[in-house]
């Protein structure tokens, strides 16, 4: 979090600001470019710009001035952290400090520096960056005595070519001291002609002299010096420099091309990582990737000069089948790029194969591994003969027949409706796969038909032999194929990234992302796992009413829930185009976002789905179980004393009268002819045509687009991009907004001191099988409702259709 970056850096100020003596002017560093300077030395001259990201390493200068007698610095920058250590003629001094970035484009950073025996003194500095072509510095030094303030300009002349904008930087330096007096520093310029060389020169307006200088890099080493050519001191001083980064700067040699093993897609999450910073710091990392985070990854990788290939090595891509249409595609872009991409597995799921197969330009697998390629399939139980057994009867309202949440309590057997309905849904999906797999046609020996047919378990020289794979070999073989292709190998999540040439503007246009992930609720949701009307609704307005943000993409992954929640974001959606500060507000919809997430949807600027999409299921559905038949199996008395007809309604120990039946049924309909309303007004269409579309039915994307619930197939990429051209900006920067509490998976934790940390205890039916959780899952669902509330559910999980895969 930001505000803990500042409290960090406000901590070490103070620490240090108490014990500040009487020091006097500091030796200043011979380095200038106080706006402009990012790279070698810019611990020594700005210390928020470390915050940028390019000074990693380590580094050395010496100076002379003709006397005999050499002056030196050296500094050290990790992360946000820098030291540095400066010896001029007898005085020596260090100095500690932090760099951060606010934003882009703003960085702030404060430092202690102090002598042995001679005290210390506090300084703080600033970046700020507006525009990719404008740079503004200041750093004030010994603030608490005798203080100066250094300011400086950078500007970047070259403004049409996204080439050449950064090989020429013209800058100028001031100082103003504690007096008011006002002084020249420096102005000067440098360029770039070729990668690794590096001229640059600047005036010294204290000295009267002409400084010109030389920096050549290769890779992650630079080396540079300086000295007068005009003016006092004519070649009789100089300096010498040598920086170690820890990034790959333009280099004078040609890089090794990087084959990349990609080692973070082992399961790929919905919504942001809570953990992830902490997640990352481990040795190996912990395999996992928002899709939004992959999607950037891809992207990082298709522009980084230095990556030739990319292989995904056992990496189970455990996510759902929408998600896996969306790595395709960032994969193919990556590919469009001239990247090379490779699969190599022990073993391979259908819809991890389906992605291998429409983006590898090469698949491996070890000769003792299996694929399982099978399509889609469901088997579903029904428990009403049980039930009825016990005399226990589920009495199930719903608006129309194709609304099947609760059929497995109310039914015998799977309806001709709920059969209808999962085989246009399946149609559909087993058309994606078939186009992922067909991409490899040309190599495959035998239809697809057969193919699946022999799909359960097929051994991978089986594979191999249909050409569903392109070779089997051992670890020890792929080692080798790597070492005759002359590779240099490296972990993406090790990978050294190129330092940033370019200036991040902080001027930047911004989209709020705000995830709605998991069932409705009302109150407040558990980012991630569900959503809660009032913090989902409260993230919606903020970004509306906040004038820092042009354009909103609502991700939608919901089979949605309570009536009332649904209904009161769906407002809170349409107040972006209706309300005070309007807004464009676009909805990515990810692996379902059905009925109460199709509500939160439709009053929505524009709306995009995935063809693995599952949403519609407009209708209503709300169930009333009747227990007397079970207490008088178990020879259980009940009584019930009321004061008016139905004050006890819907009483479970006892059947409902005819009234209270038909007055649940009339609130039902009422209920979805509101929905109906909703979508119709919303949607430009007619009553008439959403309910055609409507009762109910589930369909993929593809299917909502056809009959005008979706406006076109699209990813959350392709939602950000046409968030940005509804709200004419480019190059937005993009906010990441989870809303809820915060869950956990820490054991032994109470409830009370959960909900004292704002945050909700373990879920446990995640560590019990997955027959016993769908009860425990239905009883919760029950209990989370008040008395009467009719819902917006869809009938089936993404897992439960088995379009999803989760962890074990």
């Amino acid at each position: 979090m930001r505000w803990r970056k500042v409290l960090l850096t406000a901590a070490i100020t103070s620490l240090f600001l108490h014990t500040a003596a009487a020091q006097d002017r500091w030796t200043p560093t011979p380095r200038v470019g106080i706006a402009v300077e990012d790279l070698s030395s810019a611990p020594l001259v700005n210390i928020a710009a470390v915050g940028v990201g390019n000074s990693t390493g380590f580094g050395w200068s010496g100076y002379w001035d003709g006397s005999g007698e050499t002056d030196q610095t050296a500094h050290v920058s990790l992360g946000w952290m820098a030291y540095n250590y400066r010896s001029f003629s007898d005085v020596a001094d260090h100095e500690i400090g932090i760099g951060f970035p606010v934003y882009d484009g703003l960085y702030l950073g404060s430092s202690v520096r102090w002598s042995p025996g001679e005290g210390a003194g506090f300084n703080s500095s600033l970046l700020y960056r507006p525009y990719k072509w404008l740079s503004m510095g200041v750093k004030g030094e010994s603030l608490d005595v005798n203080p100066w303030m250094d300011w400086g300009v950078g500007f970047r002349p070259i403004v049409f070519s996204d080439h050449w904008r950064s090989r020429l930087t013209l800058f100028y330096d001031g100082r103003v001291d504690k007096s008011g007096s006002y002084e020249n520093l420096a102005a000067g310029a440098r360029m770039t002609p070729l990668d690794g060389v590096e001229f640059y020169g600047h005036w010294d307006f204290r000295d009267e002299k002409l400084i010109t200088g030389l920096n050549l890099s290769w890779n992650r080493f630079l080396l540079g010096g300086e000295a007068p050519v005009a003016g006092d001191q004519v070649l009789t001083q100089g300096s010498l420099q040598t920086f170690t980064s820890l990034r790959e700067m333009r280099s004078l040699t040609t890089r090794r091309k990087h084959l990349v093993f990609y080692d973070m897609a082992g399961i790929i999450t919905d919504t942001p990582r809570i953990y992830a910073g902490i997640q990352d710091l481990m040795p190996e990392g912990t395999g996992s990737r928002s899709l939004f985070e992959f999607i950037a990854d891809m992207e990082r990788l298709e522009n980084s000069p230095q990556v030739e290939s990319v292989i995904f090595m056992n990496q189970e891509f455990i996510t759902s089948f929408s998600n896996i249409i969306e790595i395709e595609q960032a994969l193919l872009r990556l590919k469009e790029a001239g990247k090379q991409v490779y699969f190599y597995a022990d073993r391979m799921s259908s819809t991890q194969y389906a992605l291998a197969a429409s983006t590898a330009d090469e698949i491996y697998m070890t000769p003792r591994g299996s694929l399982d390629l099978t399509g889609f399939g469901v088997t579903k139980l029904y428990f009403k003969d049980l039930l009825a057994k016990y005399g226990v009867d589920i009495v199930n309202f719903r608006s129309h027949e194709y609304k099947t949440a609760y059929d497995g309590l109310s039914e015998s057997g799977m309806t001709d409706a709920e059969r209808e309905s999962l085989e246009t849904v399946y149609g559909a999906l087993q058309d994606e796969m078939d186009r992922m797999v067909l991409v490899r046609e040309t190599k495959l020996t035998e239809g697809l038909d057969g193919l699946y047919a022999e799909g359960f378990w097929m051994p991978a020289n089986k594979a191999d032999e249909t050409g569903l794979i392109d070779q089997v070999m051992y670890l020890d073989e792929l080692e080798d194929w790597i070492d005759t292709r002359g590779f240099y190998v490296v972990r993406y999540s090790r990978l050294r990234w190129e330092a940033d040439y370019e200036w991040n503007p902080a001027n930047r246009s911004s989209i709020a992302l705000i995830y709605a992930n998991g069932p409705v609720f009302e109150g407040e949701g558990t980012r991630g796992r569900s959503i809660g009307a009032e913090s989902l609704a409260s993230a919606i307005r903020s970004a509306r009413i906040n004038p820092l943000i042009q354009s909103i993409v609502l991700r939608i992954n919901s089979g949605g829930g309570s009536a009332l929640a649904s209904d009161l974001i769906a407002r809170e959606v349409a107040l972006c185009s209706l309300g005070d500060n309007p807004k464009p507000i676009v909805i990515s919809m990810a692996g379902s976002a059905a009925s109460g997430g199709y509500m939160i949807a439709a009053p929505g600027s524009r709306i995009l789905a995935t063809p693995a999409t599952l949403t519609g299921s407009i209708g209503v559905i709300a169930v009333v179980p009747n227990l007397a038949g079970l207490l008088e199996f178990f020879e259980v008395g009940s009584d019930t004393v009321t004061t008016k007809e139905s004050a006890d309604a819907p009483n479970i120990f006892r059947p409902l009268t005819e009234s209270e039946e038909s007055l649940i049924r009339n609130s039902i309909m009422d209920e979805y002819d509101s929905f109906v309303t909703l979508v119709a007004e919303n949607r430009d269409m007619t009553v008439d045509e959403v309910d055609a579309a409507a009762r109910g039915r589930i369909w993929t994307g593809r299917g909502a687009v056809e009959r005008g619930l979706a406006d076109d197939i699209g990813g959350l990429d392709d939602a950000i991009e046409l968030a940005e051209e509804l709200a004419g900006i480019r190059n937005a920067r993009v906010l990441e907004i989870d809303p809820g509490n915060i869950g956990f998976n820490f054991p032994g934790m109470t409830g009370a001191a959960a909900a004292l940390l704002g945050m909700e205890p373990s879920d446990p039916p995640a560590a019990v099988p997955a027959d016993i959780r769908d009860v425990v899952e239905f009883y919760r669902t029950l209990s989370e409702f008040r008395r009467g509330e009719a819902l917006y559910y869809m009938p089936y999980s993404l897992e439960e259709l088995g379009l999803e895969e989760r962890p074990d």
